[in-house]
């Protein structure tokens, strides 16, 4: 007899539960561990039992433990053993668990239980949130956490308000300078802490007071923090439909266990308060005492985020379900999201759909009988059809063609050039930043995308047909360097732009394009002087300075104009007084070397080319001679593809590229002939 010997029938809703069977005798130590004995049985989500849910990461499938389900042996995971553990002092109700309660060898069944997350999760009486074990440090720190928590919900709307450099909270910073600032002397080095008058000012008295008094208990918190936010828990695709669908989630990490809220909210105020420290402690005139360093992983966490996205209610779906799955930077600490079958990318999410997808008229099942490439494939073309993308409105929140990385026809996974690999999106993030990430561009005007629909037939679905005009052939491209980093070589470098635009030793008018689709500063058309006051980088005189800086001349200050000034001081300096200081002192050597990274920015990973018409572009390093530019509807940047050699009008996609004189829909103007481009 086994735990699946009757299928449950979908046609009832029927899922299975487990919960824990009576102990004949409890333990004889309470470090004692029992035996993990549990009774299933068959239930319909139609009836009224309450249940609770488990969320967790199952862990090394190989390193298990045997627990006994209706007197039958199960192989729980090490960590699905430790949560069961715990659960075990703390819930006496039904439990709803993927790994015990879904045949995993059965894809129908699978499948059939994966369209009931949505259900499961949002009825499910409480969700555990189980991190894993803990230790020493964690349990102290989640004990301090569960103590502030309920202070830090009521208050956590106060506290992301603030703006700690807004002259109305001058009153309140005065109030938690009382409780970080100290004057050292010879004869006096102790800290004095007195209690701020207002209701935020005494709660964050209150959740600092003890690591201000010791350093040994701060540095416990940042360990603990830094151990507990940095699991891999959070990196896990199911978690986040498991997290944001819960009415009641309990965070359990080992032995400390409290409602979700009362965690998010503490930590949210620690990080406020690690801002207010790091922000004051620029003043020379004051020392900090024990400045707080929350862990890099804490953000982005996705869960958390789009848990808080949806709390907003806000109307925007497609920057919810954009920030769950696409980034244009590359991980920090930790990965964006994982998944150990790469198709839950996709069907991991499913159950947010009521939320997230229901505008887009897109049906996704789970199947698991697909590929990993069909999954994916099916993933783009849905983000790529979203209604903001088809009618170009707020194109900086969707995933457009032209931010995606293109991919190798020859992959193993055999994607389309045009869809992302999603698993390396979900662990490293976009490592090169795209072009319409740069500027505001807009080369295809106000046109959308018009994007077909899956077919259900793979042969076409992996052929993604989009309208739009033909510019130009590639007729050259310079060879990229050996470095990896071209900003850390700018002379050897300009040198080399130099040569491959033949820029010569006197100036010229034409200049300004090669300097502009160096920098792509065509999009970035405003900068902000000291005052705060916008000015354009694109104005008559600023060239002068540009062509300088690409033939590596010598500047000298006498010679700059006031908006040269302020073109190389960039912002990078916090009183007018600390730059008229590196002016006065003639060294503006080290600012043309960063007005020139910044410059080279975009180089990495990229290279110059030349088209038959004379443009000048900056593509990505797969472009090559015999490439076509293109603009195709629904991007905010050119486009390059390469012909297939197999048939006739049919691309790969090469990704996306700078062309001064086409960034702003100029080639619109020219009224050229519209065709449809195949690409594979």
């Amino acid at each position: 007899m086994t735990l699946y010997n009757r299928p449950l029938n979908p046609e009832a809703c029927e899922i299975r539960c487990v919960r824990f069977q009576q102990h004949e005798a409890p333990a004889s130590h309470p470090f004692d561990s029992r035996p993990i004995m549990l009774e299933m049985r068959i239930v319909s989500l139609n009836d009224s039992l309450p249940f609770s849910a488990l969320s967790y990461v199952w862990g090394d499938s190989k390193d298990t433990v045997d627990i006994a389900v209706n007197n039958s042996t199960f192989a729980a995971t090490k960590n699905l053993h430790a949560a069961l553990q715990e659960l075990d002092q703390i819930h006496t109700g039904w439990l709803w668990i993927d790994a015990l309660c879904i045949d995993m060898s059965n894809n129908e069944e699978r499948a059939q239980q994966v369209s009931y997350m949505h259900k499961v999760y949002s009825i499910a009486h409480q969700v555990y949130l189980w991190l894993g074990p803990g230790s020493i440090y964690t349990d102290m720190v989640m004990a301090y956490i569960a103590k502030h928590g309920p202070e830090a919900v009521s208050l956590k709307a106060e506290f992301r308000r603030l703006s700690w450099g807004d002259p109305q909270n001058a009153d309140l910073r005065r109030e938690l300078e009382r409780c970080m600032f100290f004057t050292v002397s010879a004869e006096d080095e102790t800290t004095k802490i007195t209690c701020p008058d207002s209701k935020l000012g005494s709660f964050y008295y209150r959740l600092v007071e003890h690591w201000m008094q010791s350093e040994l208990f701060k540095r416990i918190v940042e360990t603990a923090l830094e151990d507990i936010l940095s699991r891999t828990y959070w990196n896990r695709i199911w978690i986040i439909q498991e997290l944001v669908l819960a009415k009641s989630p309990i965070i359990m990490v080992g032995k400390g266990h409290m409602p979700l809220g009362y965690f998010t909210a503490t930590i949210d105020a620690l990080h406020h308060w690690s801002i207010f420290t790091q922000w004051l402690s620029h003043d020379p005139g004051r020392r900090v005492s024990r400045i707080l360093r929350l862990p890099d992983a804490w953000y982005p966490i996705r869960p958390i985020v789009i848990r808080q996205l949806l709390e907003k209610e806000s109307e925007d779906e497609t920057d919810v379900f954009t920030t769950i799955l696409w980034t244009t930077i590359p991980t920090v600490s930790r990965p964006f999201y994982t998944a150990t079958d790469s198709r839950d990318i996709l069907y991991g999410l499913l159950a947010l759909r009521s939320q997230i997808l229901k505008r887009s008229n897109f049906d996704i099942q789970a199947d698991y009988n697909r590929s990993v490439a069909e999954v994916f494939t099916i993933l783009t073309r849905a983000l790529l059809h979203h209604p903001q993308v088809q009618s170009s409105k707020s194109p900086s929140k969707c995933f457009l063609l032209d931010q995606s990385p293109p991919n190798s026809p020859y992959g193993p996974l055999g994607l389309p050039t045009w869809v992302p690999n999603w698993k390396e999106v979900g662990l490293h993030g976009i490592t090169l930043l795209p072009i319409g990430r740069i500027g505001d561009f807009n080369a295809c005007g106000s046109r959308p995308a018009v994007i077909e629909l899956s077919t259900g037939i793979w042969e076409n679905d992996r052929v993604l047909r989009l309208s739009g005009y033909e510019v130009d052939e590639i007729q050259d491209v310079m060879e990229r360097p050996a470095w990896e980093v071209p900003a850390l070589h700018q002379t050897e470098y300009f040198r080399l732009i130099a040569k491959f635009t033949d820029l010569g030793t006197r100036s010229r008018t034409e200049e300004e394009q090669i300097w502009r689709t160096v920098a792509c500063i065509s999009g970035r058309r405003i900068r902000m002087d000291l005052e705060g006051n916008q000015f354009p980088l694109i104005r008559e005189g600023a060239p002068d300075i540009w062509r300088k800086m690409m033939r590596g001349k010598r500047i000298r200050v006498n010679s700059l104009t006031p908006r040269e000034r302020d073109i190389l001081a960039g912002g990078r300096f916090r009183s007018r007084k600390e730059k008229n200081k590196v002016f006065a002192g003639k060294n503006v050597a080290f600012l043309t070397s960063v007005e020139r990274s910044i410059a080279l920015f975009a180089h990495k990973d990229r290279k110059l080319f030349k088209t038959k018409k004379g443009m000048l572009g900056l593509g990505r390093e797969g472009v090559e001679k015999g490439d076509l530019v293109t603009i195709l509807w629904g991007n905010t940047t050119p486009i390059v593809l390469q012909r297939r050699q197999t048939v006739d009008s049919t691309f790969y996609f090469r990704g996306d590229a700078y062309i001064d004189g086409l960034m702003f829909g100029e080639f619109l103007g020219t009224k050229p002939l519209e065709k449809t481009f195949c690409i594979y």
